[in-house]
């Protein structure tokens, strides 16, 4: 009694719970990470962006050293001149402002995209953590089912031995025929092969989840999964993220419409000029040339109406997207509620179908041991109470997936409320 104690606690110290998989999964995913920096990098791209509307500073140092003085030649017709106009070394400094005065609004829908785009990411981000959530999920059940029906088959092969070790003495005694013995010791290699055929199952599970999360568990445990009353689904990050896509569509249809408008900028600009870094000019040019500009641009595009119209209607086909992937999600939903009631309605089956195995095992036992029963018909009882543990078991599993599937189809935010518990 000890012994299977100590071998119970040491189990539950060495089994990786759900929680602590899931925790793995969001340090060690390369998908997330590598999703995380696109995130980042479209941040930058929008904290860039902003800056456009601000003035831009320039500076500008220019020295040059000619081959030649630069000369003006008149070819008067009693005497022709050369003149000099200026010397070989030229110097120019600028400091120049400029700032986009009014663009139309194109600045304005380009940050604003930008913005969008980063929102996207991020959410893209979260939904890609959700789906990776399900998968993960999914092969963990997985794996605690084949856990235990690898467990059911484990007792089924000890209880196999115990009656072939008991047919083995009636055999010798002849109160047995030699083909009981045998159906015995064919179940036996039965449990043998499907216990194989299990532990090549769970090595796939176990290799899946350490592809996903960086841990590959010896043995997963369970604890219920408890649904809470009210369930939201608005807050889903791909439906958010739509949301924020016709965001996104308006403010390209800003930038679209900005072509119907002039663009003007103003420029000004601390400018020197000379023969040295004195910049005291050349005697020709003047030695400051600072200046104050403004320039007006205006494109004459006659595609820019049927660019608005096609934006417009994109922004229309998302909207329609959007109200279909509401209804879908809300169907999804409900069908996924339908298939755990009926996971529910299946537990108390199986939980009876556990009961009247067990139960029969022991009458068939007590008749085999009075030579009223054959050995296949015990082997038989035996197999069949063994699956029906290993079912039960993995309907429970299948319930705890269910329930974290319905959780993750409202959000993962609602699934984080209960992830402390698993």
């Amino acid at each position: 009694m000890k012994i299977k104690i100590l071998l119970l606690v040491s189990l539950s110290l060495y089994a990786t719970s759900l929680g602590e998989i899931l925790e793995a999964l969001e340090k060690n995913s390369n998908l997330l990470k590598a999703k995380s920096l696109e995130t980042q990098a479209l941040k930058k791209s929008y904290q860039a962006q902003k800056l456009k509307k601000s003035p831009t500073f320039e500076v500008t140092l220019t020295s040059l050293r000619l081959f030649s003085t630069p000369t003006l030649h008149l070819n008067l017709p009693s005497l022709p001149l050369t003149l000099p106009m200026g010397s070989k070394s030229f110097f120019e400094f600028e400091a120049k402002v400029s700032y986009p005065l009014f663009t139309g609004y194109a600045l304005e829908g380009e940050a604003e995209k930008s913005f969008y785009e980063s929102v996207i990411s991020k959410l893209k981000e979260k939904e890609l953590k959700r789906e990776l959530t399900l998968k993960t999920i999914k092969a963990y059940y997985t794996l605690f089912a084949l856990q235990q029906e690898q467990k059911a088959l484990k007792q089924a092969q000890q209880a196999t031995l115990k009656a072939l070790q008991k047919a083995n003495g009636f055999f010798e005694q002849g109160l047995i025929s030699k083909s009981d013995l045998l159906s015995l010791e064919s179940k036996e290699f039965e449990i043998k092969a499907q216990l194989e055929e299990i532990k090549a199952k769970k090595v796939a599970s176990q290799n899946l989840l350490l592809y996903l999360t960086g841990i590959k568990p010896n043995e997963v445990t369970l604890k219920e999964v408890v649904l809470p009353k009210e369930l939201d689904f608005s807050k889903r990050a791909d439906l958010v993220a739509l949301e924020k896509e016709l965001l996104k569509k308006k403010a390209t249809l800003k930038i679209v419409k900005s072509q119907l408008y002039p663009k003007v900028a103003l420029e000004v600009a601390l400018k020197r000029f000379g023969n040295s870094l004195k910049f005291q000019g050349d005697g020709i040019r003047n030695r400051d040339e600072s200046y104050l500009g403004a320039g007006i641009k205006y494109s004459l595009n006659k595609t820019i109406p049927s660019q608005i119209e096609a934006t417009k209607i994109s922004l229309l086909a998302t909207k329609q997207f959007l109200k279909d992937y509401k209804e879908k999600i809300r169907i999804e939903i409900d069908t996924q509620k339908k298939q755990l009631e009926a996971l529910e309605e299946k537990l108390e089956w199986a939980k009876k179908e556990v009961a009247a195995k067990r139960e029969y095992l022991k009458l068939i036992k007590g008749e085999y041991e009075n030579q009223l029963a054959d050995g296949e018909k015990l082997s038989r009882a035996i197999f069949k109470l063994a699956q029906a543990k290993a079912l039960l078991e993995a309907i429970k599993a299948q319930i705890n997936a269910q329930k974290c599937k319905i959780l993750l189809l409202h959000s993962y935010d609602e699934f984080e409320k209960i992830r402390s518990s698993l």
